[in-house]
């Protein structure tokens, strides 16, 4: 069964050694978690979108896994963020990007505001540039 991008990277946290933590990364290796990595890390990859969390209902968070979509199908629309199309205003893109963390569970949520303003590290300390690399 494939593992939620947050549960990876707790497993990554767990792993004692640099090499065991690589292995976790590698036996999980998914595109979706590969973007999440290249969000956080790549300097040439931003979201369009203003630093800090932003002011989503967290009291409709459900647990991991039951949430009525996750990062895996959601991935498919952070270009909206990454590149959005010229049409496409400030505003609605942040009630886009409310909705999709409203829809996803709240450890993903978190994740997802982190990897926005390249935070990674701060939630995960494990999870390195040099170690992805």
């Amino acid at each position: 069964m494939r593992l939620l991008i947050p549960e990876i990277f707790d497993r990554v946290q767990k792993a004692t050694t640099t090499e065991q933590r690589k292995a976790v990364l590698l036996q999980n290796n998914t595109p979706v978690l590969q973007d999440v990595l290249k969000i956080n890390f790549h300097p040439g990859v931003t979201m369009k979108l203003p630093p800090g969390e932003p002011p989503f209902n967290k009291q409709k968070a459900v647990p991991t896994g039951l949430a009525e979509t996750n990062l895996y199908r959601e991935m498919r629309r952070f270009y909206t963020w990454i590149s959005p199309p010229p049409n496409l205003t400030r505003v609605k893109a942040e009630i886009l990007f409310i909705q999709m963390l409203e829809a996803i569970n709240l450890k993903e949520a978190e994740l997802v505001c982190a990897i926005k303003d390249r935070k990674l590290t701060d939630l995960y300390p494990a999870v390195t540039e040099d170690l992805v690399r």
